[in-house]
């Protein structure tokens, strides 16, 4: 698992996270706010995931067990 979805462009196999350019624009609207403690904690909502299916054979002969 990879916490960056560039990871899986890059090759890496599985992805899943939130969308970090969605909260860093989001902590950008918190930027002018004066006192910190008035700040609303947010959680993501939207979770993503991707996954890189160039899973070599020989990779895959190795694992105990597949899950498809």
């Amino acid at each position: 698992m990879h916490n960056r979805g560039a990871d899986v462009e890059s090759g890496a196999v599985p992805y899943y996270g939130i969308d970090l350019m969605a909260r860093y624009r989001c902590a950008a609207t918190y930027v002018n706010e004066i006192e910190p403690a008035d700040l609303p904690a947010e959680r993501s909502k939207e979770f993503n995931f991707a996954i890189n299916l160039t899973i070599p054979l020989n990779v895959l002969a190795r694992a105990d067990r597949v899950i498809r």
